[in-house]
């Protein structure tokens, strides 16, 4: 199979916009800012690539969608008190 290695055509990737989207290969990362903590995928554009590649074919398609991920994000910050 010739597909090329790039985020766009990997099982992981979320697209958000014409540009890119998140990874989310593994879980988010917590990032700390103003008392406040925040999880987040990292950003990868469209054309990005890495040595942790799997094709979409190959990934399981029951994954959740990026809005329903945001949900589930939003419903932790409300348990956790956040805004």
């Amino acid at each position: 199979m010739n597909y090329r290695q790039a985020c766009q055509n990997c099982g992981f990737f979320e697209k958000l916009d014409a540009d890119g989207g998140v990874c989310a290969k593994y879980p988010p990362r917590a990032a700390a800012s103003g008392g406040l903590i925040d999880t987040f995928w990292p950003s990868v554009g469209n054309d990005d690539w890495c040595g942790e590649y799997t094709h979409a074919d190959n990934v399981d398609n029951g994954r959740r969608t990026a809005e329903q991920t945001a949900d589930d994000h939003q419903d932790l910050l409300d348990d956790m008190g956040g805004e």
